[in-house]
């Protein structure tokens, strides 16, 4: 992820949040693109949720992204379309 993170940032295209309860949502903007980040919850306790999380989002190409992160859900907006995504803990999306 270094060579990816440090091309990132020379060209301003990398953007990042750390989240935890007293701050659970943020937004960043990157390449184009609003990505709305939140905490992940418990979807069968919806009062349990993660204590923190982290996004770093990239823009890698057009409309090309990679975001390694933990404990958080996101969904990316454009003019015309959303979508959505959750990451666990292990990197999984789901």
């Amino acid at each position: 992820m270094t060579p990816l993170i440090l091309d990132a940032q020379s060209k301003g295209t990398i953007g990042g949040a750390w989240l935890n309860r007293s701050n659970q949502m943020t937004d960043i903007n990157v390449g184009g693109y609003t990505v709305n980040v939140e905490l992940r919850q418990n979807r069968r306790q919806p009062d349990a949720m993660a204590d923190i999380g982290y996004a770093i989002v990239i823009a890698a190409g057009q409309d090309e992204f990679s975001w390694p992160a933990t404990e958080f859900k996101s969904h990316f907006s454009h003019d015309s379309w959303t979508a959505h995504r959750r990451r666990d803990g292990s990197g999984a999306a789901l």
